[in-house]
């Protein structure tokens, strides 16, 4: 008898594993597809997407470069879309090639409605920013002169 509640109860676990992993597997959110369309929307609204891939659209009102380079891209150039960085409401991270360029931004980002696509991340101090890695992320915005 003893057996016959073993084997029930075994039963018994390995059908509520099995529900418990299928459940599991069904709430994982869906990973972004790179031929999908990212989500468009204004540097304001960019807090609110954190670990998201998005599409983030704003005027560059001012640059800033690091002192430091990055072996292999250069040195790290941030772009505050919308607000100054003293009062920073979104920005992206872009790279200058090569030392002699340290303190040369994209002159033709200043003033600019830029895009940037990537995935939405917090900085240290709360600012949500994007890094881009390759040039292809920063575009344009479409109708802007």
């Amino acid at each position: 008898m003893t057996a016959w509640k073993t084997i029930a109860v075994m039963v018994c676990v390995a059908g509520l594993a099995l529900a418990a992993f299928a459940q599991g597997s069904a709430a994982k959110p869906a990973e972004p597809s790179q031929d999908s369309p990212a989500k468009r929307m204004d540097p304001l609204d960019a807090k609110s997407h954190i670990g998201e891939n998005a599409t983030v659209c704003g005027k560059v009102v001012e640059t800033k470069v690091a002192k430091n380079g990055l072996a292999g891209h250069g040195f790290p150039a941030s772009y505050y879309l919308d607000a100054p960085a003293s009062k920073a409401i979104f920005y992206f991270t872009d790279f200058v090639p090569g030392p002699e360029s340290a303190d040369q931004t994209r002159p033709d980002y200043i003033g600019k409605r830029m895009c940037v696509t990537g995935t939405i991340t917090p900085s240290r101090e709360g600012v949500p920013f994007i890094m881009a890695l390759k040039h292809s992320q920063v575009k344009p915005e479409a109708g802007s002169k």
